[in-house]
């Protein structure tokens, strides 16, 4: 129910929902944000509050369990709080959206899972680019923690006022990442 609420908040038809439902549905498809805020939507109440504060408090799981398998495997994920950062060529961005599921709009909050497939890339930061009803553009920006590997998820749990027609306008302009130790 909640994948076809936010497929006709996006403005998508009901063959993109079905679609949306489907991929949701299948055991390891999408990431550990959408499963885990499916699970809390569907239990409860679809309004924006309640899902930013599901995507919010999924993320905030996610990427817990994102930096201990981080840890585990012999690095130290507090290292990288601070690391300096550089934005990813046209061609490492298409790799990352080849690799990845597409975003979703739900509401009015962002969520894109993205498999990072950059060897000695940590994925840090994702900016949006999206419009607001006075149709001017606005930048709105995430950060996150994604080694080479994972599957992390970049939540922007407020786009503001972004009605079905314009969630269409949210595009990917920018991520950053830092370097692996």
């Amino acid at each position: 129910m909640a994948a076809l609420l936010a497929a006709a908040a996006a403005g998508l038809g009901p063959e993109a929902a079905e679609a949306q439902q489907f991929r949701r549905a299948v055991p390891g498809a999408g990431g550990c944000v959408l499963q885990c805020s499916n699970e809390r939507l569907a239990a409860g109440r679809l309004d924006d509050d309640s899902v930013r504060r599901s995507l919010n408090a999924c993320r905030d799981q996610c990427e817990g369990e994102i930096r201990t398998r981080f840890t585990t495997g012999g690095q130290d994920a507090a290292a990288y709080a601070n690391c300096p950062e550089t934005a990813l060529t046209e061609a490492e961005l298409g790799e990352l959206r080849a690799a990845s599921g597409p975003p979703l709009v739900m509401l009015s909050s962002f969520v894109w899972e993205v498999r990072n497939v950059l060897a000695g890339r940590i994925l840090r930061r994702m900016e949006v680019r999206h419009q607001v009803p006075t149709l001017n553009e606005v930048v709105s920006s995430t950060r996150s923690f994604v080694p080479p590997g994972e599957t992390g998820g970049f939540v922007i749990a407020e786009l503001g006022d972004v009605t079905p027609q314009l969630g269409q306008t949210v595009r990917i302009v920018r991520v950053t990442a830092c370097a692996l130790k």
